[in-house]
């Protein structure tokens, strides 16, 4: 158990990515602060915590939008007052949100930006002095629609996430001179909630598994990942076991960027299998 007794922030932690990650993190004896908009799946999420965690540990919950500016205040606050330290910020919440470089609105691509780039960095900024009072770290999960550019429509998504990596890489340099480090995960595809509704195409969890299948043809692997495998990697960019490890943007795909993102590969790959 690496984690004992610190304090751990996972926004967007009530399903996905998020809720995998809050889950290892209790396994391993850490403090959670459980963050997310849906009250009932953020009670279930931490009674599973509360399940796999240590009996000393502690188990935050603060609901809520990032539409109000005075959640990242309330997150900050309730992880300080809650376990007296926050060691690790793992900026996770997100959407994806459906339109192209020519049909993106004005205000589809300010939400993109304000909940996938602005709330990570002010909330970073936010927590820093007690990240360098506890010698802790930062992991930002990022997507592989931020390294390559694609003709799906996720326009926004993908310059929020693009810019996520520079913010990553910067802070890298600046937060690591104050021994804070800096790191991203940039995860393919993955089975779960938000990686259904940002596929336009699908109308059901039959068709969605159906077209991850045909994805999954396109990946080097022939797969596409999961939940707790984009955690494990987290919770290892947390831990002291990568202490060398800082402004690093880690692509966990399968070798998926390698062959394209856009549909015309998939569909193309799909042909061919």
């Amino acid at each position: 158990m690496r984690f004992i007794g610190k304090g751990i922030i996972v926004t967007g932690s009530n399903s996905g990515i998020g809720k995998a990650t809050a889950l290892l993190f209790a396994k391993e004896g850490a403090n959670v602060l459980i963050h997310g908009r849906d009250l009932n799946s953020l009670e279930q999420t931490l009674e599973e915590c509360k399940a796999v965690g240590l009996g000393t540990a502690k188990f935050a919950v603060v609901q809520g939008s990032f539409d109000n500016k005075d959640l990242i205040k309330k997150i900050h606050d309730t992880a300080v007052s809650e376990f007296g330290r926050i060691d690790v910020l793992v900026n996770n919440a997100g959407q994806a949100e459906i339109g192209s470089s020519l049909t993106t609105t004005e205000d589809s691509f300010d939400r993109q930006m304000h909940l996938l780039l602005k709330v990570p960095i002010f909330l970073s900024q936010m927590c820093f002095s007690h990240l360098k009072k506890s010698k802790g770290n930062i992991v930002n999960i990022s997507s592989i629609a931020g390294i390559r550019a694609s003709s799906r429509d996720s326009f926004s998504y993908a310059i929020a996430k693009a810019a996520l990596n520079q913010f990553t890489q910067c802070a890298g340099i600046e937060y690591g001179a104050e021994g804070v480090r800096v790191n991203a995960v940039c995860p393919g595809y993955i089975r779960t909630n938000m990686g259904l509704k940002s596929e336009s195409s699908v109308n059901n969890l039959a068709e969605a598994n159906a077209r991850y299948d045909e994805i999954a043809k396109a990946v080097p692997t022939k797969k596409v990942g999961t939940a707790e495998e984009a955690a494990k990697l987290i919770v290892f960019l947390a831990s002291e076991d990568a202490s060398m490890m800082n402004g690093a943007c880690v692509v966990q795909d399968g070798g998926h960027s390698l062959m394209g993102l856009d549909n015309q590969t998939i569909e193309n790959a799909a042909k061919c299998n």
